[in-house]
């Protein structure tokens, strides 16, 4: 893992890129935004100890999501190789588990964010998942 200074105003991560790295803010805030119909979200206010940009090291797909930093930040990035290897060493049952769990994340941003849910200001304390009869499909799963 390497430790990185970013100054603020700088971008980290950009929505669409490609990722190869998962960070851990150490010190500082980011903010966390999405681009929808030309217009930029903010998803949500990030602090010290919050991880971001795991999901797309975990499942390989695009950027989910813009992160600029608010002020200056240090953080520790874990590349894919790193990440590679501490997820081999975790269980099947683990690794199968993050799979589903990046995946209905991603579902549920799309749905709350075409159903226009204010994500910054609606906290989400519980979320449950709930099997839907054959033929309806619910937020995340798709």
């Amino acid at each position: 893992m390497a430790e990185q200074t970013y100054q603020a105003g700088a971008l980290i991560v950009q929505e669409g890129d490609t990722g190869s790295s998962a960070y851990l803010l150490k010190s500082g805030t980011v903010e966390v935004s999405k681009t929808v119909e030309n217009t930029r979200i903010v998803l949500a206010v990030l602090e010290p100890g919050q991880v971001f940009g795991e999901m797309s090291l975990l499942d390989e797909q695009p950027r989910s999501a813009t992160v600029t930093t608010l002020e200056t930040c240090v953080v520790e990035e874990v590349g894919q190789e790193e990440a590679e290897e501490r997820i081999e060493g975790a269980s099947p049952l683990l690794r199968s588990m993050l799979t589903v769990l990046v995946d209905r994340i991603r579902g549920m941003d799309e749905w709350a964010l075409s159903s226009g849910v204010n994500l910054a200001q609606t906290p989400i304390t519980s979320v449950t998942f709930r099997d839907q009869p054959k033929g309806q499909s619910s937020p995340g799963r798709q």
